[in-house]
């Protein structure tokens, strides 16, 4: 279990024992909970994460020096995280654990190495309803994601899809996106889905917004192949548009002198520039994928595809 953690103490110790109790009683299996806060400023924060942990062994928690957001604090959990599967949750209790063995199931009877769990019904604010939708409508069209296919922070991946993901060690993180880019063998199931029990969303729509800004440019070439298209079109209406301002001066329709000359310069050289940044988009592309989305490819190992 990975739960990145800021400002939620409230909530912190009824997460763990409904954790606990849902793998010691229902699913019968060995666990860790792993909390990493997200330099909470409440400093209640920190010491309850250490209650906690003084009270279970199976409970280790991490502390980031300075803000990093949700998905930096995720990753920072599934590089200490150890087992055969890795689940990721919030940590304001809108996730159930009691509905960690759908998901479970969901893997078992696909065989996928990410499950991600959908809201049957959904208890986000307005805003944040709104701006998930519009998200995900987003990254559908940005990253190679499957088009049926619902993200959320709310998952089940396997061990090994968690260390080609953590190879990532790029700045900004979102970990559905680097999910996506390294698996297609993805599924989604549907879960309940709670009210906060206390305190608001941190998701604001700027927040949102940023994160959608994120995922289009740090983890989707749609910008530069747009860029390169529309300089490939503007340089050939260029040298169209050139052409046919020759055969007007040709025909005696131009008569003003220097017009056509101006005209034909100014469209062959604004069109070469466009042509020109459009092959320098080409090359800043390979070497975005070179160094972004991570390895050539990512090949999975049978013998770790054991259900629980």
């Amino acid at each position: 279990m990975v739960v990145p953690v800021y400002n939620s103490t409230d909530s912190l110790i009824e997460l763990c024992q409904r954790l606990t109790t849902v793998f010691e009683k229902t699913l019968h299996e060995t666990f860790e909970i792993i909390l990493v806060d997200d330099a909470s400023p409440n400093p209640n924060t920190w010491k309850t994460l250490a209650q906690i942990e003084r009270s279970d062994s199976r409970v280790r928690i991490f502390q980031l020096m300075r803000n990093s957001g949700q998905h930096n604090a995720t990753m920072c959990g599934l590089r200490h995280a150890n087992g055969r599967y890795a689940i990721t949750m919030d940590d304001d209790l809108q996730h159930p654990p009691e509905e960690i063995p759908r998901l479970i199931e969901a893997m078992t009877e696909s065989n996928s190495d990410a499950i991600f769990a959908v809201p049957s019904a959904r208890q986000h604010g307005t805003h944040r309803n709104v701006g998930s939708f519009f998200l995900n409508k987003l990254l559908g069209l940005t990253i190679d994601k499957p088009p049926h296919i619902t993200l959320s922070s709310f998952r089940l991946i396997t061990d090994q899809l968690r260390r080609a993901v953590v190879k990532y060690d790029g700045h900004i993180v979102t970990v559905s996106s680097l999910i996506c880019q390294s698996t297609q063998n993805i599924a989604n199931t549907s879960v309940q889905h709670e009210r906060r029990k206390s305190g608001r969303s941190n998701y604001s729509l700027m927040k949102l917004f940023e994160l959608a800004i994120a995922n289009v440019f740090n983890f989707s070439a749609v910008p530069l192949q747009l860029m390169s298209l529309l300089g490939a079109a503007a340089f050939l209406f260029s040298v169209c548009y050139a052409c046919w301002i020759i055969y007007q001066k040709l025909t005696g329709v131009l008569t003003q002198p220097g017009f056509s000359t101006l005209v034909v310069m100014i469209s062959f050289y604004s069109g070469l520039i466009l042509l020109s940044i459009s092959i320098l988009g080409q090359y800043v592309l390979r070497i975005l994928r070179t160094t972004t989305f991570g390895s050539q490819y990512n090949e999975r190992h049978q013998e770790g595809r054991k259900a629980l």
